[in-house]
């Protein structure tokens, strides 16, 4: 779940770079800085950035799950944590937006922000983990799907790494959600036997 989520978190933070710049307003592209250009020089650089990445989707799930816990101590009710975490990321990541396209910004960013709150409080810190290091990699590697390009085979290998984490995510959680489902539809478990 955390990686579809992360998928879609990056997939709007390019189309919301390219509504900014259809319609005029000053921005920067989502996906792979200049500087990622290093990361497609040598295949250590593609694994340091990829472990680095993985650290990062660590700290900053730990970050939010603390910022969370710490508001859920204070205001002793769950919803309302989640609402005041909402509410100060969003403010957080609009306050230094200083041109007029703000607003789509903060509809981005409560988005996002909703987003991940509802990940933790469903899903839990692991799902927060796969979405935040799913956000990172396409922002932080180039890719691209025209093998011309130079830099086409670090695309390949990044793509083919995130394609394998969901699919072994995904297998893993399969007979868990196959468990979940026959129980939410009122199905019994013949190994369970009720007396």
């Amino acid at each position: 779940m955390g990686a579809v989520l992360g998928l879609c978190i990056s997939l709007l933070d390019q189309l919301s770079y390219l509504a900014a710049t259809a319609m005029g307003y000053p921005s920067v592209p989502a996906l792979a800085s200049p500087e990622s250009v290093n990361i497609a020089m040598a295949f250590r650089h593609f694994l340091g950035a990829l472990f680095s990445e993985a650290a990062n989707g660590v700290s900053g799930a730990m970050y939010i799950f603390l910022f969370y816990f710490i508001l859920k101590l204070l205001l002793k009710k769950a919803w309302l944590a989640g609402v005041v975490f909402i509410v100060l990321m969003t403010l957080g990541n609009t306050g230094n937006s200083s041109y007029s396209f703000s607003y789509f910004i903060l509809l981005v960013s409560l988005a996002v922000n909703t987003a991940l709150i509802f990940l933790l409080q469903r899903f839990g810190l692991v799902a927060v983990m796969a979405a935040i290091f799913f956000i990172n990699v396409p922002e932080m590697f180039p890719i691209t799907m025209d093998p011309s390009r130079w830099f086409w085979n670090v695309s390949l290998i990044t793509l083919l790494v995130l394609a394998s984490l969901a699919a072994y995510a995904f297998r893993i959680a399969w007979p868990a959600s196959r468990h979940l489902l026959s129980i939410s539809s009122g199905t019994r478990n013949p190994r369970i036997s009720r007396n």
